[in-house]
């Protein structure tokens, strides 16, 4: 119930509602935050997208509903992808433990399936035709947007889309019929 009333405040914009949201979640939210990009990123990234996301919450308050979700679900779930698009849109590149992380989680059980299946995700990179290896290279490791990948190859965006689409339906498949599961 007490929620609801935090989800009703925030709607009315009362600062002191979200200054309640910051001090109850920004632990869970930095959690969150830290778990996806402190690998490749410095504490001030981590505080950045932190920052991000409760502006994000201000911005988007209106939209809240207390009976499809809690605000921590919601926080989390923002955590995840404001993160997400930081390392993607960074300029340097991002490897390909980091881009599986993106996929997964950081759970010990995905830490040893990643370094399991790492050396069979590689080898099936390798195996892809040429254009699609090197999209699914520069979009997915590189973190390059399907338009730069379009300029760059000369290529239609949605003849881009439609290469990734078809390498990553490649790559999953071969490495569901060895077992593994990757959503990449």
């Amino acid at each position: 119930m007490q929620e609801d009333l935090l989800v009703k405040r925030l709607k009315r914009r009362d600062m002191n509602a979200f200054e309640e949201a910051i001090r109850t979640y920004k632990n869970y939210v930095g959690a969150v935050v830290k778990s996806r990009i402190s690998v490749s990123m410095g504490s001030e990234d981590v505080e950045e997208v932190v920052a991000d996301v409760f502006f994000t919450l201000w911005k988007q308050c209106d939209k809240l509903d207390a009976r499809k979700g809690s605000i921590k679900n919601y926080l989390g779930v923002l955590a995840r992808n404001i993160s997400i698009n930081k390392l993607r849109n960074r300029k340097d590149t991002i490897t390909l433990e980091e881009d599986m992380a993106l996929q997964g989680g950081t759970s010990p059980e995905y830490e040893f399936l990643s370094k399991e299946t790492m050396s069979d995700l590689t080898a099936e990179i390798a195996l892809l035709k040429t254009p699609d290896r090197e999209i699914f290279i520069k979009y997915h490791i590189n973190g390059e947007s399907i338009n730069e990948i379009a300029v760059e190859l000369q290529l239609n965006p949605n003849t881009v889309k439609a290469k990734l689409a078809r390498a990553r339906k490649k790559i999953k498949k071969q490495l569901s019929e060895r077992g593994y599961c990757y959503e990449g």
